[in-house]
């Protein structure tokens, strides 16, 4: 963050002139759209997640839905607490008795930390990706009491690297086991495991070969076919010769990089845990959807790998957080892999 950047300046001043810069997903709270808050959960893979709650509400609506979804996928949580100027004080204590019990249960076996100054920012922030600790803030957006903290915590909190090392190791041990596997859904498609951020696993750049999951596509004029998504593991370069896939007949077909852009700024590579757009080479907008992948030719050591196969089936553990009817044998369901 830096106060003298103008509002209007272009992405490569505000990240030339930062010491850190901190991307949010804003993700919809009502049930209606609780669909596109598990995609950008999901397909988005952030390193934290930030669940809001009105101090005079407390765990009404989709609170608990939304800190369930954030342990199934192991994604670390802090907690805020807004509107804390316009609640009675007994409505409040209410409220953070509600969220202790909560996280204190077998479900969750979450240790809520209070932050009131700034030596607790930093104990929270050094503890928080332990995903054991869960940081709990009270601000008031009215009178601006607590924001400070809340600042201070997202500027000294560290990257979480745990979920990218996660599928670097799995993209090496399936490399290493033989040609590279990849979902096809067909007509149900979009199957797709992501990770998002600005984090580079320790080691897992070189340990693994390339993953790009395609999360959006565009068409833009005088460039051709962009896809946007997060580069799960190795890195990509502009030049670079890949295989993108699977589609519909679960083939692969070769591309080639013509350009990468990263918060709108032109940069010539992309590396483990980006979430970057690429330009594709004589590709049409029809040979592309959402869910599938770009995987590099070659592994760490230069040697080519060999064409991806795509698979039809796969067997999963699956764990129902919450479902209205009763599941049996032959139940049909369609699951959503990242994106």
């Amino acid at each position: 963050r830096h106060t003298d950047i103008h509002r209007k300046a272009g992405w490569d001043a505000v990240c030339d002139q930062s010491s850190k810069l901190v991307a949010f997903l804003d993700l919809a709270g009502h049930e209606r759209y609780l669909k596109t808050t598990v995609f950008g959960m999901a397909g988005g893979a952030p390193d934290f997640v930030m669940l809001m709650v009105a101090a005079n509400a407390g765990l009404a609506g989709m609170a608990k839905e939304h800190l369930g979804l954030a342990l199934a996928l192991s994604i670390p949580v802090f907690i805020v607490i807004t509107k804390i100027d316009m609640c009675p004080p007994n409505v409040l204590d209410t409220t953070l008795k509600q969220l202790s019990k909560l996280l204190r249960s077998s479900g969750c076996r979450k240790l809520p930390v209070a932050v009131k100054d700034r030596q607790s920012v930093v104990m929270a922030a050094a503890r928080c990706v332990s995903q054991r600790v869960c940081p709990v803030f009270q601000i008031s957006n009215v009178t601006g009491e607590g924001v400070d903290l809340l600042q201070i915590f997202l500027n000294i909190l560290p990257l979480n690297n745990s979920h990218v090392a996660a599928a670097a190791a799995a993209a090496a041990a399936t490399t290493a086991n033989g040609s590279p596997v990849a979902s096809s859904g067909g007509a149900d498609g979009d199957k797709a495991v992501g990770a998002s951020g600005a984090m580079v696993a320790a080691g897992g750049e070189h340990a693994a070969p390339l993953r790009y999951d395609i999360n959006e596509l565009f068409t833009v004029p005088f460039v051709g076919t962009v896809v946007s998504g997060v580069v799960v593991s190795g890195s990509i370069k502009i030049g670079d010769s890949v295989w993108l896939g699977p589609d519909y007949s679960g083939n692969f077909i070769t591309t080639v990089v013509r350009g990468i852009q990263r918060k709108r700024a032109d940069v010539k590579a992309a590396h483990t845990g980006q979430s970057v757009s690429l330009a594709l080479k004589k590709i049409n907008r029809s040979q592309v959807r959402r869910g599938m992948v770009i995987l590099g030719k070659d592994d760490q050591n230069q040697q080519p790998i060999a064409l991806p196969r795509a698979s039809r089936t796969f067997e999963a553990e699956v764990v129902v957080l919450y479902h209205t009817t009763t599941i049996t044998s032959r139940y049909q369901a369609m699951v959503h892999c990242g994106s």
